[in-house]
């Protein structure tokens, strides 16, 4: 069978520049236009030799075009319709399979996967154990961390950073500076976005929304068409349920209680 892509014969380095996020970010050097440094490692371009289209019909790539960079041909996978574009750099024993898309100037390094209709792109960065599966989509200057996982229809974007064992699914979306962490979960269509942290083993699901610098932690369970906003606390065994909307300063720390509308 007739490889989608060859590698280039220039190899090309990464420029390892300390990052703010805490890792590596990928930086062009402006006095090759083409070298790239990380710690010395070695990467080469991707050279499509075959039309490569999506489930909807456009046209990802086509014979000749160059793509993202990748380490070696074992973190982009020769079958499916997978590619890695732009200037994306996958490397480590990070693999991209499948369906699955990335691009613009983002990483998959370490053991993550990108699998499935999956997308990472823009500036996002997934790395260590991290998964994005299914149709999910990482996009922005997010990072997904540790054996975090977002699949489903899940939706991670901005600043957000999904980290710890905790995972998005559903049509869930998590943005702006939002911190999802441990083994917390955000499901269904739940919105977790602004300053709000999510952690421990707390769940967010159905359509409930936590904003603001809201904090929702313990065991915790924001439900329905709930939301937690301000400066809010919820911890505990405390559920939050239905229309009910807790703000301000408020703190709720209950054991096995919920709170509703009337």
């Amino acid at each position: 069978m007739k490889k989608k892509y060859v590698l280039s014969k220039e190899a090309y380095k990464l420029i390892d520049v300390c990052s703010d996020r805490g890792c590596s970010v990928l930086s062009l050097d402006d006095d090759t236009h083409s070298s790239r440094y990380y710690s010395c490692l070695t990467v080469y371009r991707v050279i499509y030799t075959k039309e490569i289209v999506d489930d909807n019909g456009k046209i990802l790539a086509m014979p000749g075009d160059i793509g993202g960079f990748v380490q070696s041909e074992t973190n982009l996978s020769q079958e499916g319709n997978c590619v890695v574009l732009d200037n994306a750099v996958v490397f480590d024993k990070a693999v991209v399979r499948d369906n699955a898309i990335v691009s613009g100037r983002a990483m998959v390094f370490c053991d993550a996967e990108v699998s499935g209709k999956a997308k990472v792109l823009e500036m996002a960065i997934v790395y260590d154990d991290a998964q994005v599966l299914d149709n999910a989509t990482v996009a922005g200057q997010s990072t997904i961390r540790e054996e975090a996982s977002i699949f489903n229809w899940g939706k991670v974007d901005s600043f957000a950073e999904i980290s710890g064992k905790a995972f998005v699914c559903g049509k869930a979306e998590v943005s702006g500076f939002a911190n999802v962490t441990g083994k917390a979960c955000v499901s269904g269509n739940a919105r977790v976005r602004g300053l709000a942290k999510i952690y421990d083993n707390a769940l967010i699901d159905s359509k409930a929304i936590v904003m603001g610098s809201a904090k929702v932690y313990g065991d915790a369970r924001v439900t329905n068409d709930a939301k937690v906003c301000s400066r809010a606390m919820i911890g505990g065994k405390a559920v939050v349920a239905d229309k009910k909307v807790i703000e301000n300063n408020e703190i709720l720390r209950g054991f096995d209680f919920e709170i509703k509308t009337k």
